[in-house]
């Protein structure tokens, strides 16, 4: 596809749903690297 890939010093800052086993979904990010991160429910459920 001609796709080249460079080494990168760092890769980004993680933010993830973590599925907890209740069936609900917890938004998580990385509190320390890169300056920290910001993970938030777009809708939460009533």
């Amino acid at each position: 596809m001609g796709h080249s890939f460079d080494e990168a010093a760092e890769i980004g800052a993680a933010t993830a749903p973590e599925y907890l086993g209740d069936g609900r979904i917890l938004a998580v990010a990385e509190a320390e690297r890169r300056g920290g991160g910001h993970a938030a429910v777009l809708r939460p459920r009533p």
